[in-house]
């Protein structure tokens, strides 16, 4: 998966996903992953735990707005 380059481009990336809860599913996991990816692994990291701690971290980093846009891609 290609790296994004802010979680503004990771949002414009994502479609407006199909009227089935799994698709809608899909759609929010990836973009939120596109985002974790680039905050969290822009380098190898050295094990596991390493990992998990950039991941929490990111997570944490990731403002309200951001995943308020990602559900309001979703269709009504």
């Amino acid at each position: 998966n290609p790296s994004h380059g802010s979680e503004a481009e990771a949002l414009q990336d994502v479609e407006a996903p199909k009227a089935d809860g799994c698709n809608e599913i899909e759609a929010a996991s990836t973009c939120t992953k596109s985002i974790l990816e680039e905050k969290a692994c822009p380098k190898p990291h050295p094990n596991v735990e390493s990992l998990k701690r950039a991941l929490l971290k990111a997570w944490d980093e990731i403002d309200v707005e951001t995943l308020a846009k990602i559900v309001d891609n979703f269709p009504k």
